[in-house]
């Protein structure tokens, strides 16, 4: 795992989060590997704030989101066909 991905906090642990400097912007992608053979990307932006570290609430609520959405898309597609 590259030094730039830490896992996310909290109910969102199971997600994990690059984070890169570039110049003077910050780019942050958020992805899950946790279920079995499937990498999704939850979530891909520039971090426009220019205080502080955290992620956006509004950005969390959107992995969250879609973090939901790949659970079911992958309970229900992927996982009967690797039975």
């Amino acid at each position: 795992m590259s030094s730039d991905a830490k896992p996310t906090k909290g109910h969102l642990r199971d997600v994990t989060e690059i984070v890169v400097d570039e110049g003077t912007d910050t780019y942050r992608a958020a992805y899950t590997v946790q279920l079995r053979g499937v990498v999704y990307v939850l979530h891909v932006f520039k971090k426009k704030s220019k205080s502080g570290r955290a992620t956006p609430k509004a950005d969390l609520d959107l992995i969250d989101q879609r973090y939901k959405a790949a659970r079911q898309h992958y309970d229900m597609y992927v996982r009967p066909s690797t039975r």
